[in-house]
């Protein structure tokens, strides 16, 4: 079927069709002329983007420039990264493909479709084996290297199948003058300006990661894991205890490479993956409900996006909720047609049941990622599932309810026993109000909800929330540095399509649960809403297809003039064309800018890996491996928790776990008479205010516990301390000041370390009003005026005394 035939633009008229393209235009050249003037947040102040038009050439070329210690030999030194993270897609490939034939889903999906799916359940089942292993604790090599049976199965069953119909059939005989099946010139114009972009995410997730959640918890948690032997409970991260599914494809590269550090680094190329995967699928599903022009302009809109490139190099975890929301989209689509297009009873029914559980399970996997994939995927394609089965009575919709549920519990309920076990909650650190949970109390679950807030005080307020929803949806569009101007331009055009109209209706629908819950029932990070790029990119894709099909139509329909020369419509038709053609242009080599240019994070593709290891540590880290601490050293972090690289042994706590400092040197006899201990933990946790009320220990139990720890230096990071104890912030444990660790040294238990004030400072001006008034309230001793001008000290280093 050819394009024209497909979406059958000119059944609205020629004069209508260019009307309505005008129309198109002008609203693509309008969005993308607003989107660059707005102002976007670079770390230096607002910067409207189109400041950065006039520069792309020289900052492209700067960005993209190889220092002395960068060049192209410098990634066979990422070779077993590579093989490693091949290693485990392998793996997941035959283990997808192993529990599409259990559950008997016989799949006539396109290839791509196929191909995404498979790759997506093996993934999910692959992290599945790695916690179940880690929970018994075998966390061995050699069992790793077993999950690759169901591969080698699949690849022998593959090669056995070719080779027998290779000898069973000849090769077809080509008519002559025939020049067999061409594929689309369009598909084309995918190496040339997505190609770049995936270059870019393939070597960039193979660098170290500077980011704080990754360092402190999407890596660190199975670092930590990986060092221990064994996943179970760390009650000093309490972000460990979230579902971990991405994580978990991170600890078994470290196993399998048998380090930590490279391991992840091959994890992070595994987690990358999810944007292929996840474009593939876009692909699969965009051509068979619309076009193939729809599906690589659906395509080419997503890779190009810089949201999409950062979420894939820095491990966090959207980019794997990303996929598994489009493929939960694929799967359920393919369901409803089944269900659609057949009676029921017999072998169809078997396979619409085989398909609605592996649309749980990938369902269920969203929510394994994070559990803000409850909200956004298991519930509202839960619903989908029930209103597509409402009028077929009500045996028929507990049974479709059962399936699905299964499904959702076969991936998602592991991480719920897991935690109802180690915590008593399932959700944890959730809903402690009704659960409860291990290590926290009602001032820990108070702490936490104030730095989680949800919006309430709008949801009763109606026009204070539909001006805050105004905002808010105006901040995905166009508000985010990481945001492309092309999904939202494009995908309106998608209303204009006159074929499949209602997938275009189902994917507004989810789109807008998507938007009002990240905006009403979230705290509001902006990488929250990033799981909606794929279904935006989507409608783009239709779009885009609908505009290239009718610029096609009105070529043919408007044709030439008597005397051989152009129409006037197909005149303005080319100019239309030109007019959407150069802002949709522009707007690529900008995100290529945005992606290579170090504003979606450490860009040094090239450079030596020793060198990017140490330029990515945190600067507590740089500076106490230049004090060649011992084997018999052991460190505290106060107030520093993102110690993925720390390579000595250490102890730390996130800012919403009990704080060690505090345990280690207030006095309880002075905690107030109705404090009562966490369960699991003993300790007792005390809000801000009522812990810098606490004095210290005596000096004799200071010392046994100083002892009884093996911690020999602390590092107190007043940098981050200041950033949790800003207004709006999460808060800190007040019995942690200045003033307490000079009191430890007047009275001889710590002896500071010196080090150059170049490292450990901050010119005093750069701080804001806010945090200068905070220092001087809280720790004015941290303003220091010694060199001649004023600073605030940002590291303090201590060496404990054993007397």
């Amino acid at each position: 079927m050819s394009l024209r035939e497909q979406v059958q633009p000119t059944d609205l008229g020629p004069r209508r069709l260019l009307t309505e393209l005008a129309i198109g235009t002008g609203w693509v050249v309008l969005f993308v002329t607003l989107f660059y003037s707005v102002g976007v947040e670079t770390g230096t102040g607002s910067v409207p983007r189109h400041l950065f038009l006039f520069q792309l050439p020289e900052l492209l070329a700067s960005a993209l420039s190889s220092g002395p210690d960068s060049r192209w030999a410098n990634l066979l030194q990422r070779l077993d990264i590579v093989g490693i993270a091949a290693v485990v897609l392998w793996g997941a490939a035959g283990w997808g493909g192993l529990l599409l034939r259990l559950i008997n889903v016989r799949l006539s999906l396109s290839t791509p479709e196929r191909l995404a799916v498979l790759m997506g359940v093996g993934l999910s089942i692959w992290s599945l084996l790695t916690l179940l292993h880690g929970v018994i604790g075998l966390l061995l090599r050699p069992l790793f290297l077993l999950f690759l049976i169901p591969a080698a199965i699949d690849l022998f069953r593959r090669f056995s199948r070719v080779k027998q119909t290779r000898a069973a059939t000849k090769p077809p005989v080509t008519p002559k003058g025939s020049q067999g099946t061409k594929s689309p010139g369009v598909m084309w114009i995918l190496v040339p300006l997505a190609g770049p972009f995936v270059l870019a995410m393939f070597l960039g997730a193979m660098l170290p990661s500077v980011d704080f959640d990754v360092k402190e918890y999407h890596l660190g948690g199975p670092k930590e894991y990986f060092l221990q032997g064994r996943v179970g409970f760390l009650e000093h991260n309490i972000y460990t205890s979230f579902p971990f599914l991405t994580e978990m494809l991170s600890l078994s590269t470290m196993v399998l490479r048998g380090d930590w550090f490279r391991g992840a680094l091959a994890g992070k190329l595994v987690l990358m993956t999810f944007a292929p995967i996840t474009a593939i699928g876009l692909f699969g599903l965009a051509r068979r409900l619309w076009s193939t022009t729809a599906a690589v302009i659906g395509v080419v809109v997503f890779l190009t996006t810089p949201w999409v490139y950062r979420i894939s190099t820095i491990a966090y975890t959207e980019g794997g909720m990303s996929a598994y929301l489009m493929l939960t989209v694929i799967s359920f689509l393919w369901w409803l047609d089944c269900i659609r297009s057949s009676p029921q009873g017999g072998e169809t029914e078997d396979s619409s049941s085989g398909l609605l559980l592996l649309t749980g399970v990938l369902a269920g996997s969203a929510a394994a990622c994070k559990y803000p994939g409850v909200l956004s995927v298991v519930i509202p394609f839960g619903l989908a599932v029930l209103w597509v089965k409402r009028n077929s009575g009500l045996r028929s919709l507990v049974q479709v309810g059962i399936i699905y549920s299964v499904g959702v519990l076969v991936a998602f309920g592991p991480w719920l026993l897991k935690n109802l076990f180690e915590t008593g909650n399932p959700v944890y650190p959730l809903v402690w109000s009704v659960f409860g949970g291990r290590g926290l109390d009602a001032a820990a679950h108070a702490k936490w909800q104030a730095g989680h807030p949800l919006p309430t005080h709008l949801w009763t307020q109606p026009v204070a929330l539909i001006v805050d929803l105004s905002h808010q949806t105006w901040s995905v569009l166009a508000g985010s540095l990481w945001q492309s101007p092309l999904p939202f331009a494009l995908a309106p055009m998608s209303f204009l399509l006159l074929r499949r109209r209602r997938a275009v209706m189902g994917l507004l629908l989810l789109f807008v649960w998507l938007l009002l819950t990240w905006c009403w029932l979230t705290h509001r990070i902006d990488r929250f809403w990033v799981p909606m790029l794929p279904i935006v990119c989507l409608l783009a894709g239709a779009g885009g297809g609908w505009l290239a099909s009718s610029f096609a139509a009105l070529r043919i329909d408007f044709g030439m003039s008597r005397d051989g020369k152009p129409t006037w419509p197909r005149l303005v038709s080319l100019w239309l064309m030109i007019a959407l053609a150069l802002p949709l242009f522009v707007s690529i080599w900008f995100n290529l800018f945005v992606v290579t240019s170090g504003l979606s994070g450490y860009n040094q593709y090239l450079l030596d890996e020793a060198i990017a290891r140490r330029e990515c540590a945190e600067p507590s880290i740089r500076l106490l491996d230049s004090m060649q601490l011992t084997d018999a050293d052991k460190v505290l972090f106060v107030g520093d928790a993102a110690l993925f690289e720390a390579t000595f042994p250490y102890a730390y706590h996130s800012v919403f776990n009990q704080s060690i400092f505090q345990d280690l040197f207030a006095d309880d006899a002075a905690l107030p008479t109705d404090s009562t201990p966490s369960p699991g933990t003993g300790l007792i946790v005390l809000n801000d205010t009522t812990a810098a009320e606490l004095p210290l220990r005596s000096d004799v139990e200071i010392q046994r516990r100083l002892r009884e720890s093996g911690i020999t230096v602390i590092c107190a990071n007043w940098n981050e301390i200041l950033r949790y104890r800003h207004p709006g912030s999460y808060g800190y444990s007040g019995f942690v000041t200045p003033g307490r660790f000079q009191e430890l040294v007047n009275r001889g238990h710590l002896s500071p370390i010196p080090m150059p004030q170049a490292y450990v400072s901050r010119p005093w001006d750069s701080l804001q009003d806010s945090e200068q008034k905070e220092i001087l309230d809280w720790g004015p001793e941290l303003r220091d005026h010694t060199l001649g001008r004023d600073v605030f000290i940002t590291r303090q280093f201590y060496r404990v005394v054993l007397q």
